[in-house]
């Protein structure tokens, strides 16, 4: 066994650099694929009958994946499916039509 004598300060430095040096090879909380949902955890988070994302999913309209004979699905994907079938309000329809170069799609 070795024992070495440093400061306070030089302490602090050792360990702040290898803290560092530890967080930079972890991979980030956004890189990280976000919650798997079971098929009643979905129609839970959507707030829609299991029976729904049952017929979402035979008909290939919400984005899936098989694991054996489970269906799951990523938060990431269900959030993104949400958006993308978001449908305008009538004034967002309207001030589309009004001024088409500052509607965003």
């Amino acid at each position: 066994m070795q024992l070495v004598i440093t400061t306070p300060e030089d302490l602090k430095a050792i360990i702040s650099a290898a803290l560092n040096e530890l967080l930079a090879s972890t991979p980030s909380q956004q890189n990280l694929p976000k919650k798997l949902y079971s098929k009643a955890e979905a129609a839970n988070y959507l707030k829609i009958p299991e029976a729904t994302i049952y017929q979402l999913t035979s008909k290939r309209l919400i984005p899936f994946s098989k694991v054996g004979r489970r269906l799951v699905f990523r938060q990431e994907d269900l959030d993104k499916w949400l958006l993308e079938n978001r449908k305008m309000t009538r004034k967002e329809i309207e001030d589309s039509i009004k001024n088409p170069k500052s509607f965003r799609s």
